[in-house]
């Protein structure tokens, strides 16, 4: 994750932001799914700190796409147009705002924005106002995608075996964090997936985010970690989708113990670049909670939180030195903080069938 030597002072930071009082805009949240994504036909829940007035709200749906700097490209065009609830239905989209103010609610068609798909970026446009005069001065943005139910899926999905680049970007519980992973993917005729990964870095000079293979290498210092987990290849309505199991990171970094539980991908849309013929996934990637501490005292909890993540199939002939190899050196070259669990991965995972 993005420059961890640094995070320790950015939490401290933290503790510390609510030593002045004011009268602050309402606080925003998004009714977060416990695995990340919403499923087809879910409405979308935003939750404010104190009523607000309804004539104030506004949104905006964009495709989920950001640039390096973690911004929403200037050309893109919104998929849903600026919706306030006195426009709705706006499109084929219900807006309503609960009659204590305290929240509001998006119905998407399923058919439409609401159906499984690539992850999107829901804007609350600046200028929502408390009942009290409070307004906000930014717009607020919030990862969210829908998700198909890939239970009983019986069919035999075609997934490319090998290396993907995995990033994402949060800002939570630290802003602008880079998660930038090789993961080894493998999965079998009857859809189990397995991923073994490590973190990579960039380069001296090169952006953070940076999805150029030779701007990133392996962590190998203290900081460096893999990750391990299994799940789900499969369709719907014709459409490849990969989910994860959930799956734990724990980093030590000096003093400083930061646990992420319950991380898991879902809603990874697997696509065919037509240039490259190499497969690209978007997704959800979310934790249940994170817990921080520094040995002195009881863990500090932070809320789970989820964004979208993006994983390019890399060509062999490029795969970077020192990544996992799920069926060899599982840690590659990143063995400051790798523990693979017992027994990974199945050993139908390495059988010559499965190469």
């Amino acid at each position: 994750m993005k420059h961890m030597k640094s995070i320790y002072s950015s939490l401290f930071l933290l503790f510390f932001a609510g030593a002045c009082v004011y009268n602050p805009p309402p606080a925003i949240e998004l009714n977060r799914p416990a695995d990340g994504a919403y499923v087809q036909g879910d409405s979308v829940v935003l939750k404010f700190s104190e009523a607000i007035e309804a004539n104030s709200l506004k949104v905006r749906v964009w495709s989920g796409e950001r640039d390096i700097e973690n911004e929403i490209p200037a050309d893109s065009e919104p998929l849903l147009e600026l919706c306030a609830p006195t426009d709705s239905p706006c499109g084929s989209t219900e807006f309503t705002v609960a009659e204590d103010g305290l929240s509001a609610e998006l119905v998407f068609d399923p058919e439409g924005l609401g159906k499984a798909d690539v992850p999107m970026i829901l804007e609350v446009a600046s200028g929502l106002q408390s009942i009290d005069g409070a307004e906000t001065g930014v717009s607020y943005f919030y990862d969210f995608q829908f998700r198909p139910d890939l239970t009983n899926q019986e069919e035999t999905v075609e997934f490319q075996d090998g290396h993907y680049l995995l990033i994402a970007k949060t800002d939570k519980p630290v802003p602008n964090v880079v998660i930038t992973i090789a993961a080894h993917m493998k999965a079998l005729e009857d859809g189990r997936m397995a991923l073994a990964g490590v973190r990579m870095d960039p380069i001296e000079g090169a952006p953070e985010g940076t999805e150029d293979l030779s701007e990133l290498v392996v962590n190998t210092d203290y900081d460096g970690f893999g990750i391990f987990t299994t799940g789900t290849v499969a369709l719907n309505e014709g459409e490849r989708f990969l989910e994860s199991d959930f799956f734990e990171v724990s980093l030590k970094l000096g003093p400083i113990t930061i646990d992420i539980q319950n991380m898991r991908l879902t809603g990874g849309k697997i696509e065919t670049n037509p240039d490259t013929g190499l497969d690209e996934i978007s997704g959800t990637l979310s934790y249940e909670t994170m817990l921080f501490s520094t040995g002195n005292s009881e863990p500090f909890e932070y809320e789970g939180d989820s964004t979208s993540f993006y994983a390019n199939r890399i060509a062999d002939e490029e795969v970077p030195e020192g990544v996992s190899d799920m069926c060899g050196e599982q840690c590659g070259a990143a063995t400051a903080q790798c523990d693979p669990p017992q027994n990974f991965p199945d050993p139908e995972y390495c059988s010559e069938a499965s190469d």
